[in-house]
């Protein structure tokens, strides 16, 4: 939902995520990232940094949070609402990494590191396409950072199909359109509408039943669990530091499908 002044209700940030964001401060990442590589095939070129963006700019429609920002309630008296970035710009979110060599595999292990410290902008959408244009095998690589707070496994599977590849590619690219931003609501507005959307849950949480109100708790519980400092340290999980180490594995793509179908029929 994109919400004008005149709306009643905002679509807001739902209350797992904000403790990801409360818990995304120092060295801690509130992002998941995806590498994409591409491969030139049948005789076509690899697209250039100009393609892409406008590629991506033509299919946004089909992904509109992708062209919306948080905006913090007034006082915090409810949680951040998605609304329209009147300031986006898809040449902000698509860049380019500057290399002078093909980058070899053990390279692309170090920049996906390196770039998985970078915060995200919470002034614009909460995501970012990393480009390098040329592997040392012919292929280039998209790394693309995504808010988990914007989207989970399952979302990001879709956006992408939605605004990076397609799933008919002999269906014709869609033209790109002129986007107009929705309005804004002003301070005031977002004030009323806060305190409203917080009288609303107050009322609804006093109607819940305790194992709802725990299960909410144990949710929050978890996050502080996964993202705090005081996360606890096994064999497997150690204090988060400064870098990012990144390690590729490869596996067949039917022996990945019947793996998922075994687990979730």
């Amino acid at each position: 939902m994109i919400a004008t002044p005149g709306a009643t209700k905002l679509d807001r940030l739902g209350p797992e995520d904000v403790q990801i964001l409360k818990r995304e401060a120092g060295v801690i990442r509130g992002h998941t990232c995806k590498l994409l590589l591409l491969e030139p095939a049948a005789g076509r070129p690899l697209p250039t940094l100009a393609q892409l963006r406008e590629h991506i700019a033509a299919r946004l429609g089909a992904a509109p949070r992708l062209r919306q920002r948080l905006v913090l309630t007034p006082l915090r008296v409810a949680r951040p609402v998605w609304l329209d970035d009147p300031q986006f710009d898809v040449a902000r979110h698509v860049t380019r990494i500057e290399t002078t060599t093909p980058v070899s595999p053990d390279e692309l292990e170090l920049i996906v590191g390196r770039v998985m410290t970078q915060q995200l902008d919470r002034t614009h959408p909460l995501w970012h396409l990393d480009v390098i244009e040329q592997l040392d095998d012919g292929s280039m690589a998209l790394i693309w950072r995504l808010h988990h707070c914007l989207a989970d496994g399952n979302t990001t599977i879709r956006l992408g199909a939605s605004v990076l590849w397609s799933e008919q590619p002999d269906r014709p690219p869609p033209e790109l359109r002129a986007w107009t931003p929705a309005a804004v609501p002003g301070t005031m507005r977002l004030l009323a509408l806060g305190l409203a959307a917080r009288a609303q849950r107050s009322r609804r949480d006093r109607q819940l039943k305790p194992p709802r109100r725990l299960g909410l708790h144990d949710s929050r519980q978890i996050v502080r669990r996964e993202l705090s400092r005081g996360a606890r340290v096994t064999r497997l999980a150690h204090r988060i530091g400064d870098g990012r180490s990144v390690a590729f594995a490869h596996a067949p793509l039917d022996d990945c499908r019947r793996a998922r179908k075994a687990i979730d029929p």
